[in-house]
């Protein structure tokens, strides 16, 4: 998938010398024409108009940075706003509410959860897992 962002010349050779740390975060991209971004390859999970949002932020963050240092090399840096976006970016491209899996899918979802270290809450906090004992499965079920 592929789209387009509308840009200044400023802003696009800000994005190209920040290549590294775009990069790092999913997105590929090439100056296209005079005044736009061509995205050739975004975050996986976004939609297209998502990741526009979340390049223009990035590319805001930057802009406002008073620093030379990148992202990639100071981390550190991200504002609050842009750990809130890229938080939501992170649970809008994960597995949602009723979304129907395979059981292998389940599986894999399982054994990814277990190795991550902060997997039993998504990125706002909320619980991802919850761990119910026998009895409380058998009381849900009106048993016992």
């Amino acid at each position: 998938m592929s789209t387009t962002i509308k840009c200044k010349a400023e802003d696009i050779a800000l994005a190209l010398d920040e290549t590294e740390s775009f990069t790092k975060l999913g997105f590929e991209f090439e100056p296209f024409g005079d005044d736009c971004l061509l995205l050739r390859c975004i975050p996986e999970g976004l939609t297209a108009q998502a990741a526009s949002d979340l390049f223009r932020a990035l590319l805001e963050e930057l802009r406002s940075d008073e620093q030379s240092a990148t992202l990639a090399k100071t981390p550190e840096r991200l504002s609050a706003k842009l750990e809130r976006m890229l938080a939501t970016a992170a649970c809008h491209s994960s597995v949602r509410a009723g979304q129907a899996l395979s059981a292998n899918e389940a599986r894999e979802l399982a054994v990814q959860m277990d190795a991550t270290e902060s997997s039993l809450n998504c990125p706002h906090g909320r619980p991802a897992s919850i761990r119910l004992s026998f009895a409380q499965i058998e009381g849900l079920f009106k048993r016992g």
